[in-house]
């Protein structure tokens, strides 16, 4: 049951941040193409960043099936985590999934550009603002914790 749930909730998660961080990657990639074909340059970075990316939605499949399949283990504490690079790193490619989904559903819906574009910015302030409190309660529990 909770492997079900796990996967559904995977699928529409997953998949919501999939196809915004392949378009990144993808023009990432294609602007390091162009660069190397101009100046001769390589394009392992950005060739390695694709693979990554295109690896994303089937790696969450096969991770989750990795935990399914292991015996339950005594608890045991995890161990605290010293950098916020992979945090910033999620809230990036969140706030990217929510402009590349948010651009076309509000065309999609009508509004008028102002009101999509002041409705929009300030949802997206309400969540830069929402994830630098809790950013700064990560802060301050790690220090003072």
């Amino acid at each position: 049951m909770v492997g079900v749930l796990l996967l559904f909730i995977w699928t529409v998660v997953g998949l919501s941040l999939y196809i915004p961080l392949l378009i990144r990657v993808m023009a990432g990639y294609t602007v390091a193409l162009t660069n190397a074909t101009i100046t001769g340059r390589g394009t392992e970075h950005a060739q390695a960043q694709l693979e990554k990316a295109i690896e994303f939605f089937p790696d969450g499949f096969v991770r989750i099936f990795r935990i399914l399949d292991q015996p339950s283990k005594t608890t045991t504490p995890l161990p605290r985590r010293t950098d916020l690079s992979s945090f910033e790193r999620l809230i990036g490619e969140v706030a990217w999934a929510i402009v590349v989904w948010g651009v076309p559903l509000g065309i999609y819906f009508r509004y008028s550009l102002a009101t999509f574009l002041s409705e929009f910015y300030g949802t997206l302030l309400a969540l830069a603002l929402l994830g630098l409190v809790g950013m700064a309660g990560v802060v301050i529990w790690r220090k003072w914790l």
